[in-house]
Formats: structure tokens, sequence, C-alpha cells
């Protein structure tokens, strides 16, 4: 009989639980890699709020050569609602906030003194961007006591993005090579689109 209402409360959740997770797909990221750490705090029986940081630390695309870095912070946060609930899993929607700060030195190519010669330029940026977007996910809670967690997420939002130059010298143009596509901007600001996938693993408590 215990046993049974033991197994009787393990499927019926009240609320979505307590956790801490990691994202994968930011770790392994070749445009922005970087170490995140999350929690859910469920606050309701079914809101919630998650939130988290992550520290940047490499660009494949950003940072490619020796003295290059690409280094930084970034701060998230959402309002989540769980629209399906139960002990394996918690299906949700949310509202979800984003701001990053890094600061990235790479190399560019410029014209120094009216064209008189060329030179490369460790060039000193700043990249701030703040955004929101609407999510959809699922939280998946496996083993024996259901701790084990596997979430997957999608959104679709905007995004702002200040690049800022921080040490270019009043004399430099940059040679602009022509890339049939690339991802570095001039300084300037810039509303962007913005898509989102997501793949974490962690622990419910």
């Amino acid at each position: 009989m215990a046993f049974a209402q033991g197994k009787d409360s393990l499927r019926i959740r009240q609320r979505a639980p307590f956790t801490l997770k990691t994202s994968v797909m930011n770790l392994l990221n070749p445009i922005h890699q970087s170490v995140d750490l999350l929690a859910d705090i469920p606050l309701a029986p079914r809101w919630g709020i998650e939130v988290g940081a992550g520290m940047l630390f490499a660009s494949t695309v950003f940072a490619t050569y020796q003295d290059e870095t690409y280094l930084g912070f970034k701060l998230k946060s959402a309002i989540k609602y769980s629209l399906i609930q139960s002990a394996e899993n918690d299906t949700y929607v949310s509202l979800a906030f984003k701001y990053q700060d890094v600061n990235n030195d790479h190399y560019v190519n410029t014209l120094r003194q009216g064209a008189q010669y060329t030179e490369w330029l460790l060039e000193r940026k700043r990249r701030v961007t703040w955004g929101a977007a609407f999510r959809i996910g699922a939280q998946f809670y496996l083993g024996d006591r259901k701790r084990f967690l596997l979430e997957t997420f999608g959104g679709v939002g905007l995004r702002q993005l200040k690049i800022s130059d921080r040490n270019r010298p009043s004399d430099v143009d940059v040679i602009n090579e022509w890339q049939l596509f690339t991802l570095d901007r001039p300084a300037g600001i810039y509303t962007l689109p913005d898509v989102m996938m997501g793949f974490n693993v962690g622990w419910a408590f």
C-alpha cells in the first residue's frame, strides 16, 4: 500500500521542480562558445522563472588567429508557464530575455595615413546584445527517481546588437574584402531577428 502511494505521488507533480542545468549547444557553438549555468525556480503550480549566467570564452568566427580573443559574460531570464505537467515531462511556453557583453580583439586589414601603407591592426570591439523571444520547450525527467533532466526548446524573437570600436585610430580605413556571407559588422546599432534552438542537461531536485 505504501509502495502504491509512493508510485502515485511520483506520477503526479503539483508544479515543475527546481532544477540546475547547463546548455550543451552553447558549449559547442562555433560562433560564440560559452559555459552556462541555469536554474528553474517554481513559483506557483504552473508558473516559474528561469535564471542563468554564462561566460563566453572562444569563437572560431571572431577570434581565429593568435592574440585574438572573444571574452565576456551573459545573463538570461525567462517567465515560464507549464502547459502539460507529469513526473516524466513538463511542456511549457515562456517569454525569454537575454543580455550579452563581449570584448572581441581581432585583426583587420587597414589603410593608414591616407592610404600610404597597409597594416594588420588588432582592433578591439565591444559587442553588447540584448533581446527577447517567445519560446516553447519540453523538459523530460529520466531515471528511477525522475531526477536526470533533458530539455529541448526553440523560439523566435528580436535582438539588438551594439558594436563599438575601442581603439581604432582616426587615420584608419578598414579594407572590406568581399565575402559572400559574413557575421562581422562595422560599429553601429543593429536590430535583428533572433531564432533560437537549445538543448540542456541537468538535475531536478
